[in-house]
């Protein structure tokens, strides 16, 4: 071994040695009770936020045995149709509703929380444009309608006062015990007053409210009218287009940690508005036939709402209501609900009708109208 070899050698045993000495003095003593504390402490942080997905296994077994039992059901719908379409009702997650001005967005929404509520199902509606007085007049309308089987009176009439005094007296003393007894909640908010912030905070009373006993088997329902109106956040402060995807993803939290489902409700943006039109149109091959939007496929209306985007990605279901043909002196117009979108599932269409107050599938119409 020549000298230059010797020396390299003495400086490598010394690096190293210095190295191992810097090791120890970094490794804890096993006397050193604070360090061990803090070891201890990140293991039980890391298990609590990331624990082994076995540990997951048993409640998420036990919500699919529920659910496969009939102990834990979706939240019905008012349309068969409609419900069998989305797997049987809507499921705990996130779902969006689009739609054109006059579609019928909200009261599309009021009648699925109403059926929810008679159902039993804890439902909460968050409006951000809607009133005290239009939606208890919405909200009679649907209770008669349910009551006598027939088509309701137009909740319009009661709202302009168009409606006689006895009428309005008979619908108040028949019908607002039947609303006082449901689990139906409203909040009203000032349009870009609401926080989605506040989601977390009504979903956790909600759940502390209406507790359920077998998990998955009580959800809640919670509606918001509109994703555009919601404000900004008690202690940040965002772009629009921000802040309505983060109400999207802070719905979507809520559906995930509390079993709940939530329908948000969007308006459609001008680009969307044409590819709805266009929807009902483009397979029309003469002028002045009526045109079948089964024909396009749902799922290219994903994407239709105002500042999309997030929405859509966190939604695990889209819905938009399509018009059909306009008929003159045709007392409900022909709608069709195309479920764009569906996480756990298939898109497709389902018709209905609108008469401008009510949504009914064509075969419940006739129904109310032999009632008549």
């Amino acid at each position: 071994m020549t000298d230059g070899q010797k020396v390299d050698g003495a400086n490598s045993s010394a690096e190293e040695k210095a190295r191992a000495r810097d090791s120890a003095e970094e490794m804890p003593h096993p006397d050193d009770k604070s360090a061990v504390a803090e070891k201890a402490a990140r293991a039980a942080d890391f298990l609590t936020n990331a624990p082994k997905v076995g540990a997951m296994a048993g409640r998420a077994l036990g919500i699919m045995r529920a659910r496969a039992t009939g102990k834990a059901k979706p939240i019905p719908m008012p349309w068969p149709s409609v419900a069998s379409a989305l797997g049987g009702g809507l499921w705990p997650g996130l779902h969006v509703l689009t739609g054109t001005t006059g579609s019928g967005k909200t009261q599309f929404a009021l009648q699925v929380a109403f059926e929810a509520a008679c159902s039993g199902v804890p439902t909460l509606y968050i409006g951000l444009e809607l009133g005290e007085l239009d939606l208890t007049a919405r909200l009679l309308a649907l209770v008669e309608g349910k009551v006598t089987g027939r088509t309701p009176p137009p909740w319009s009439s009661m709202y302009l006062g168009k409606t006689a005094d006895a009428t309005l007296e008979r619908l108040g003393r028949e019908h607002a015990t039947t609303l006082e007894g449901l689990p139906l909640h409203a909040e009203f908010g000032p349009p870009n007053g609401w926080g989605s912030d506040q989601l977390d905070k009504r979903g956790r009373a909600m759940r502390e409210m209406y507790p359920e006993e077998t998990p998955g088997g009580r959800p809640l329902l919670v509606v918001l009218d509109y994703l555009q109106a919601v404000g900004q956040s008690e202690k940040e402060r965002f772009e629009l287009r921000e802040r309505i995807g983060r109400a999207a993803y802070d719905g979507r939290t809520v559906a995930r940690d509390l079993g709940a489902a939530v329908l948000m409700i969007s308006s459609v943006s001008r680009e969307g508005a044409k590819r709805l039109r266009v929807s009902t149109d483009a397979d029309a091959t003469k002028k002045g036939e009526a045109t079948n939007p089964e024909k396009t496929s749902p799922a290219d209306l994903v994407g239709l709402g105002k500042e999309s985007g997030e929405i859509e990605y966190a939604a695990d279901t889209v819905m938009a209501l399509v018009s059909g043909e306009y008929e003159e002196r045709k007392p409900t117009k022909k709608m069709h609900l195309a479920i764009a979108k569906m996480r756990a599932g298939r898109a497709a269409w389902c018709a209905l009708e609108f008469d401008g107050s009510t949504f009914t599938t064509p075969e419940e119409r006739e129904e109310r109208e032999t009632n008549l």
